[in-house]
């Protein structure tokens, strides 16, 4: 499994998002930056396994 560091850009159910924080099994993940998206759901924590790394 490959695991994204800060920084990186990842994609996500067809969203956009950089990396702002990578634990041991999850990442979490800011949509703001690229996507107008509802407050409540701009930073979300995704399983490393369930996003795709965009640019490294």
């Amino acid at each position: 499994m490959v695991v994204a560091n800060q920084g990186d850009l990842v994609e996500y159910n067809g969203l956009t998002g950089r990396v702002v924080a990578t634990y041991t099994n999850t990442a979490v993940i800011d949509f703001k930056e690229f996507n107008e998206i509802d407050p409540e759901k701009e930073k979300q924590v995704i399983r490393h396994t369930d996003y795709k790394i965009h640019k490294k």
